[in-house]
């Protein structure tokens, strides 16, 4: 191999290594979110006119209040009719429902909701539910998801 093939060879393979180490640079901050985040029921269905799907319960840093947040990510033209979002407290051996928000929609591809004013009370199980109908032109489903989350 000739010496300017060497060379172009480790300027190639130098570029290759930063360019990587770029792209898998990730913050603290992220890292710290990401391990907040609680991922042991993330088995989800596959939906036609939906791709990906986020439902995040938590309290705020007091544990005073229920942080909810829904984001539904449909492919380009998909809207969003008919939906409602709960959020549920668990008594005794019964959900009790704590509120609900009806005729919930969107019209772009992605719906986004987030609550943070509810009153949240200590060592307390709630679950969010949502159940939503996702249209794309004569294609529609109905998407049924539910999150789960102890205020200790």
């Amino acid at each position: 191999m000739s010496k300017t093939l060497k060379k172009i060879t480790a300027v190639i393979l130098v570029l290759q290594l930063l360019f990587t180490m770029f792209i898998f640079n990730v913050s603290a901050n992220e890292l710290i979110n990401a391990k907040s985040v609680n991922y042991d029921d993330q088995i989800a269905p596959c939906w036609n006119n939906v791709m990906t799907t986020t439902l995040v319960l938590g309290f705020s840093d007091d544990q005073s209040k229920i942080e909810a947040v829904i984001r539904l990510c449909g492919v380009s033209g998909t809207k969003y009719k008919n939906g409602t979002i709960k959020i549920d407290r668990y008594t005794g051996s019964s959900w009790v429902n704590v509120k609900t928000w009806s005729n919930q929609s969107g019209s772009s591809s992605v719906f986004y909701f987030t609550s943070t004013t509810l009153t949240a009370l200590s060592n307390v199980k709630y679950r969010l539910t949502i159940e939503i109908t996702a249209y794309n032109g004569s294609s529609s489903e109905v998407i049924s998801l539910s999150k789960t989350s102890t205020n200790s």
